[in-house]
């Protein structure tokens, strides 16, 4: 019977044009949330958008990964990968995959312990705060240490789509640091109290830092 009465609603509907259609979409919505055996919802998801360039000191064309479970997905260049979502949580980390030295002297004794980089990949958490594809939130990496690495300093990220069907478009930010080039290592100055101006100061004290915050 609640099929035969859902058949003839929307032949109704249907017959009253614009107004019909959003009908059923609100009839449907309603059905998702109050009796989700009726109607199959659809899961949350984000497509993620890589248009993050390398930074000038390294040779990478993966600059970004993707972790929606424990391990993450590496995403190309100018590729997309689509990832489920929900509200709240831990979000979806981010990675930005160049080499960055931590801040603030690097790795402390517990970070040793841990067997923590450095230098190493920067990160950050896209939250979504509600059923709402640009109420999100970024957080700092949680990640191995004091200290990681932030890639909210590195990647911007621009929200939009409609829920449950969400996009994230990532692109470098125009004031991301310099990453380290291929295999130099992190030193520090202890006398420095802020980090240098631009990649060749660091070249000419032989110090990187990562940003202070």
């Amino acid at each position: 019977p609640i099929f035969f009465f859902f058949f003839r609603f929307v032949m109704e509907a249907v017959s009253m044009g614009g107004r019909g259609v959003l009908l059923v979409g609100a009839v449907l919505l309603l059905c998702c949330v109050l009796v989700p055996g009726v109607v199959r919802c659809a899961s949350p998801t984000v497509t993620v958008r890589n248009n993050v360039d390398p930074c000038a000191n390294r040779v990478y064309t993966d600059t970004v990964s993707v972790f929606n479970t424990a391990a993450g997905t590496p995403v190309a260049q100018g590729s997309s990968l689509s990832a489920d979502i929900s509200v709240g949580g831990i979000g979806l980390g981010i990675q930005e995959n160049g080499e960055y030295c931590r801040c603030c002297g690097g790795l402390t004794t517990s970070d040793i312990k841990q067997q923590c980089l450095n230098p190493d990949n920067a990160g950050m958490q896209l939250v979504y705060m509600s059923a709402n594809c640009t109420d999100t939130q970024l957080n700092d990496p949680f990640y191995c240490g004091e200290h990681p690495p932030n890639a909210k300093t590195i990647v911007a990220v621009a929200t939009g789509g409609m829920w449950p069907q969400c996009t994230a478009t990532l692109t470098r930010r125009s004031d991301a640091p310099t990453c380290l080039n291929n295999g130099a290592t992190c030193t520090y100055n202890s006398t420095s109290t802020a980090p240098p101006d631009s990649a060749s100061d660091a070249a000419t004290l032989g110090t990187y830092h990562w940003p202070w915050f």
